[in-house]
């Protein structure tokens, strides 16, 4: 019995010492860009970036990294390591039409509303409905940012005309609502983005 129990207990040692050499290993840089992939769906930012880095220290040129870095440090306000981070990856190579509305946004964060219009010049046409209302809206929060508060609000009626479910023009639109005296019809705006977005 003693000796039976010896065995089996070498046995489940063993399993464990695979399963633990298998959760150490280290993971390829598309392991941990999916890992990255991964946590961002699970709303986890930060472990989203550290798994992106480690990628990048695999392969600095590792362009969805690049860009998926980008793209998370926007959503978290951190807008010059996001900008860094886009034309990083225009340099190894990414479509720029393709990166217009995340890079012109990048801008925007920062204040730089000129550039922020400079950048939505790019050729867009290669870009998906959401990407370009996206992108409308960037130019209509740039426009207000200058002042230029009738040909902002008009960008964000085309990015609703372009996706009617792409919630940031709703709360433009409720701006400009504001600015007409119109609370009504800010309300009915702000209503239409709950609807669709309840956060």
């Amino acid at each position: 019995k003693k000796k039976s129990f010896m065995i089996a207990a070498a046995l489940v040692l063993a399993l464990g010492g695979i399963s633990g050499c298998d959760r150490l290993r280290p993971f390829t840089e598309q392991e941990l860009v999916q890992r990255a992939k991964n946590f961002e769906i699970a709303g986890d930012n930060k472990s989203a970036v550290i798994e992106l880095k480690n990628a990048l220290q695999k392969n600095p040129n590792n362009v969805e990294a690049r860009w998926l870095l980008g793209e998370i440090y926007i959503r978290t306000g951190q807008a010059s390591e996001a900008e860094k981070e886009l034309l990083k990856a225009r340099q190894l190579g990414l479509n720029p039409a393709s990166i217009t509305a995340q890079l012109a946004q990048a801008l925007l964060l920062q204040g730089k509303y000129d550039q922020a219009l400079e950048a939505t010049r790019l050729p867009n046409e290669q870009l998906s409905n959401t990407n370009q209302a996206r992108l409308l809206f960037v130019r209509g929060e740039a426009l207000l940012g200058l002042n230029r508060v009738a040909d902002g609000c008009s960008e964000y009626k085309q990015s609703l005309q372009v996706d009617q479910r792409y919630v940031p023009p709703y709360w433009g639109m409720a701006k400009c609502a504001l600015m007409d005296k119109s609370k009504q019809q800010a309300y009915a705006y702000l209503e239409k983005a709950l609807q669709l977005d309840d956060n």
